[in-house]
């Protein structure tokens, strides 16, 4: 878990519209939140799938128009990498969306990731970017490597 001091600098900076650094097992992220125009516009420049993180079940249902209720318990059985594609995402960044209106869904599986989206109450957007990409944001931290990344159902 982040020091409460990069906490505070990182969820300011996503609530300004900025992109922020976030460690998961699949490596370097930036996210922004999933609904600010100006913040999606900056990691569509980054190649790479684009991945809705959500805190729980709750923002499934919040998130996800006419969602099979058995994918809660398959993602929440899912390996730790293992983000789903989902159609019907609501209260995003139509940018983000496949022409059917999917986009790859992860539950958040981590502290860090919890606590932002618990406090900002808002979908995130990420993609991941190599830990060379990361450093020049907020909430990059050195001692962590670079993940295997993602396995996409």
């Amino acid at each position: 878990m982040n020091p409460p001091e990069i906490t505070a600098l990182c969820l300011s900076t996503l609530s300004t519209g900025s992109p922020a650094a976030l460690h998961l097992p699949a490596g370097w992220h930036l996210v922004v939140v999933a609904s600010n125009a100006d913040a999606v516009s900056t990691i569509l420049r980054f190649p790479g799938e684009k991945i809705l993180l959500l805190a729980d079940e709750r923002d499934l249902l919040r998130h996800v128009a006419a969602l099979d209720l058995s994918m809660t318990d398959t993602m929440e059985a899912a390996h730790d990498r293992t983000a789903f594609r989902l159609e019907g995402i609501l209260g995003v960044d139509e940018r983000l969306l496949a022409p059917d209106g999917s986009m790859p869904v992860f539950l958040s599986r981590d502290e860090t990731s919890f606590e932002w989206l618990k406090r900002l109450r808002m979908p995130l957007a990420m993609v991941r970017v190599p830990a060379s990409q990361a450093v020049d944001y907020p909430g990059y931290v050195s001692t962590w490597p670079d993940g295997p990344g993602w396995l996409f159902v």
